[in-house]
């Protein structure tokens, strides 16, 4: 099917990995000759694209709910996909443990954060066993099992990483990495601060507040970044980390968890066929 205009929502002001595979997938659409723009959420104001995202072009337009369009949500708001009377409506599952208010800290605090969404009117009462009517498009296979265990297949839609920060000076060769391991320093800072405490011979740096050069930066003269978050989705910073030359140390936490256990089945596999 053809849609005559594809709108994605996005949540106004936020400079967040979301917002950003957001923009990148209506530029991408445009690109492709489709007509698509972002609708800021609130939809009753008007805002300016981030400076962050304004390098994508992306037109920005205002909410339509008419016959013909598709409106692409994020899984933050099913609430507002349900809501939809013309247009198709559908979700772009970017996190899943962000939808189920999970943070792995207590399920019985998981559990209460998602009911207080529900009688709030924000999240649906058997997840996204309520959401068989939309459209469902998938970016890990962390949330595509969860909605295949709900009845639903997903579309895959997979987003790309900002490449604009990769120039020549950070592909060259690795010698000029230095013995620096960097962290997330705004998540899964109970793990990290005891092996800071365990290594105070080691360095450890904090990854917090940069701009993209500076991100760069620090990537490109360390060789270790750690990641003990929860991983709601497919975090860019360890892919940004990888691009660097860093080796990765991940939880296996949310979608991290998917991602080392197809890593231990492909080794698995190796081995078997030596």
């Amino acid at each position: 099917m053809r849609f005559k205009k594809i709108l994605v929502v996005c949540p106004a002001n936020t400079v967040t990995g979301g917002p950003e595979a957001l923009h990148q997938l209506v530029n991408h659409m445009c690109s492709l000759g489709l007509s698509a723009a972002i609708v800021y959420y609130p939809f009753d104001k008007e805002f300016a694209t981030p400076l962050a995202y304004q390098d994508y072009g992306v037109p920005v337009e205002k909410y339509a709910d008419e016959e013909g369009n598709i409106i692409i949500f994020p899984e933050i708001y099913p609430y507002l996909a349900l809501k939809v009377k013309q247009a198709k409506a559908g979700l772009w599952w970017l996190s899943l443990d962000n939808f189920l208010e999970k943070r792995y800290l207590s399920p019985l605090r998981d559990g209460f954060r998602y009911f207080k969404k529900v009688l709030k009117g924000e999240r649906p009462l058997r997840g996204a066993k309520d959401l068989k009517n939309l459209l469902h498009f998938s970016q890990t296979e962390h949330s595509t099992r969860y909605l295949v265990e709900c009845g639903i297949t997903p579309i895959p839609l997979i987003d790309s990483i900002n490449e604009g920060f990769l120039t020549d000076r950070y592909l060259d060769k690795t010698d000029h990495k230095q013995n620096r391991i960097l962290y997330n320093a705004t998540k899964g800072k109970n793990i990290t601060e005891q092996l800071i405490a365990a290594y105070p011979d080691w360095e450890f740096v904090g990854l917090k507040g940069l701009n993209r050069e500076q991100l760069s930066e620090k990537l490109y003269h360390s060789k270790i970044y750690m990641d003990f978050g929860h991983h709601p989705g497919r975090d860019r910073m360890p892919r940004e980390a990888a691009m660097h030359g860093c080796c990765l140390i991940t939880g296996v936490l949310g979608s991290a968890g998917r991602l080392i256990a197809w890593i231990a089945l492909r080794m698995s596999l190796m081995r078997s066929l030596d």
